[in-house]
């Protein structure tokens, strides 16, 4: 289950982002397709850091995960024509993941480390 929805996406940067990068069959549609694809593929690459201190899935979705899901879909969903803005915001999530795998920061919630 993802992280975070395409409504999370709008929220954060624009419709019309998404009906740019990902437009549907119509006139000022988003592919809903594509988007969960990306935001799958998002959840996924924070499930192989998290998995390092958590058990997985997790019974509550912290806030800044959402956040970070959010980053890492867009990274994904603007595939070649990555902005620097989102290349750099991509990168810093991902820094920030690598350091909770590390246990040098949290998700504000109790880790068990998996398999316990």
């Amino acid at each position: 289950m993802p992280y975070a929805t395409q409504s999370n996406l709008i929220e954060r940067f624009g419709k019309q982002e998404l009906v740019d990068i990902l437009p549907g069959e119509g006139p000022e549609t988003i592919n809903d397709s594509l988007v969960l694809v990306a935001l799958d593929d998002a959840s996924n690459e924070i499930d192989s850091y998290l998995a390092e201190r958590y058990t997985l899935p997790l019974d509550v979705v912290p806030p800044i995960l959402v956040q970070v899901a959010c980053d890492v879909a867009r990274y994904k969903y603007y595939a070649c024509d990555v902005t620097d803005e989102v290349e750099k915001r991509y990168t810093a999530r991902l820094e920030w993941l690598g350091k909770v795998a590390e246990g040098d920061a949290g998700l504000g919630i109790s880790s068990e480390p998996a398999g316990s």
